[in-house]
């Protein structure tokens, strides 16, 4: 409809009289606004885990974009080098992935960035977001700044005028028609950066999902023991599938449906390990990976839901040919 709409303007421009010129116009005004204003209509909302390679990006939006929340950015993990084989133009998944798919979603800013650990395969990306203004409010775990590192997205949201808000067991962070449930971590103790993640429960068109950030199994031992009754209909699996998560005790306690397993094809890490895709198995989980069918999509209105993937986005083919652009 846009590209008939501006097919029809361009040609009352060229031929046309005043009267049809004028039809043109309207008619193009009315296509852009329907384009515009068709998310807050539609009843339809949906959760998106993106594929980013190894790490975790979860965009989730309520029907009639009541409420529009990304839980981690992902981010590429770098190690220390010779200065010479530092790229001059790192590949960021903020603006060649994220900030392409807010547009293309037409969100203009998320009502809340949710950052569960402060590990840069989850908040490397964040910085781009705040910098490019699409955040209205960030939430972090109690304890998230384990080392100084850490800081520094705190300290540029507050120079963005971004309010920062620490979430704890028992709270709930709201953003429109969402609603999680956080169910760890309970303070800001020694633990480590993994079980020290963000844990939140929510239900999406009556299915109930839990978010494990990078938990591992002592802090999966620690929100069985405080609720003894959890359940959940999809569990995103902690750490990327490593074998030191979603262990059998949990998926006993949980009976989940399905698991969202978010990891880089081919990583180095080998996740999804086999023990944690065998513990899947054996409870009759079905499996969803980024690594195998791409970006991973829940659809959901009122009592209703369906998953859908899209073809893998090759994030290491896409870093090497951004690297043989810039040599050429």
């Amino acid at each position: 409809l846009l590209a008939v709409s501006v097919f029809t303007l361009f040609a009352a421009l060229e031929k046309g009289g005043f009267l049809k010129l004028r039809k043109s116009a309207l008619f193009f005004c009315a296509v852009l606004a329907y384009l515009i204003c068709r998310p807050y209509f539609s009843p339809w909302g949906e959760a998106d885990m993106l594929d980013i390679g190894q790490g975790d990006s979860l965009f989730i939006s309520a029907p009639h974009r009541k409420g529009t929340v990304m839980v981690d950015t992902g981010g590429v993990i770098s190690y220390p080098g010779e200065s010479w084989k530092e790229k001059r133009h790192p590949y960021s998944i903020g603006e060649k992935v994220l900030i392409p798919f807010l547009n293309g979603k037409g969100v203009k800013k998320l009502d809340a960035l949710i950052l569960t650990h402060a590990d840069q395969d989850h908040i490397g990306e964040a910085g781009v977001l705040i910098k490019n203004h699409r955040v209205k409010r960030l939430i972090v775990p109690v304890g998230f700044v384990k080392e100084p590192k850490d800081q520094n997205i705190l300290n540029m949201a507050k120079e963005n005028n971004i309010p920062v808000a620490e979430a704890k067991r028992g709270d709930t962070i709201t953003a429109g028609d969402l609603q999680f449930q956080v169910l760890s971590p309970e303070s800001s103790d020694g633990r480590s950066k993994n079980d020290s993640s963000l844990v939140l429960w929510t239900v999406l068109g009556g299915v109930s999902w839990l978010l494990t950030g990078d938990l591992e199994s002592d802090g999966e031992t620690e929100v069985l023991k405080t609720y003894p009754k959890l359940k959940a209909d999809i569990l995103k699996a902690g750490h990327h599938g490593s074998k030191s998560s979603t262990s059998e005790a949990f998926l006993k306690q949980l009976q989940p449906e399905a698991a969202l397993i978010s990891a880089g094809k081919e990583n180095r890490y080998h996740h999804p390990h086999e023990e944690v895709l065998d513990r899947l198995k054996v409870y009759s989980v079905n499996v969803l990976r980024t690594d195998v069918s791409g970006t991973i999509q829940y659809r959901f209105k009122k009592g209703a839901g369906t998953f859908s993937v899209f073809p893998p986005y090759d994030i290491e083919e896409t870093r090497a040919q951004e690297v043989k652009k810039t040599a050429d």
